[in-house]
This record gives structure tokens, C-alpha cells and sequence, in this order.
């Protein structure tokens, strides 16, 4: 058992490492992306009166990805995938 205790040590420290990293990753992503008002005067053209559209592909499917609690979304094309905006 004696022999374990050091693996079980450096497993204890790299998981939370490793959900810290993904955090500071995912947070990265998020601010990285510009708002809607900012993605609407890049892409004046994917600004409809029915709602907004996917500037790689043109689809107005738009679906949401909640990241920290309800605050934090990223709005992402359903067809091609691209993320798009954030709120």
C-alpha cells in the first residue's frame, strides 16, 4: 500500500489541476468571442428582423451553451457548429 500512496498523491493534485486548466480554457474561449452588438456590426448581413444568422453557413438556428451558471452563454450555429456570439 505503501507504494500506491505517492501515485495516489500526484492523482489527488493533477485532477483539480486538470479542471482548473479546463476552466481557464473554457473562460478564454468565452471572452475571446465578441457580443452581439459586436458580432452584428462585423456581419451587418447576419442581422435579420427574424433574429440573427450564422455568418459561415446562414442558418438561423442558434443554439445556446450555458457556461457559468445563467449568466455566461455562448451562442453557437446548430448546422455547422461555429461558435458565434456571447452574452
Amino acid at each position: 500500500m505503501e507504494s500506491l500512496q505517492p501515485w495516489i498523491s500526484l492523482i489527488a493534485l493533477a485532477i483539480p489541476a486538470f479542471i482548473g486548466l479546463q476552466l481557464v480554457r473554457l473562460v478564454r474561449h468565452y471572452f475571446s468571442l465578441p457580443t452581439l452588438e459586436e458580432y452584428r456590426e462585423e456581419f451587418p448581413d447576419c442581422a435579420t428582423k427574424h433574429g440573427t444568422r450564422c455568418f459561415e453557413c446562414g442558418a438561423k438556428a442558434i443554439w445556446r451553451q450555458h457556461i457559468i451558471g445563467n449568466e455566461r452563454i455562448i451562442f453557437s450555429c446548430r448546422d455547422c457548429g461555429e461558435p458565434l456570439y456571447r452574452r
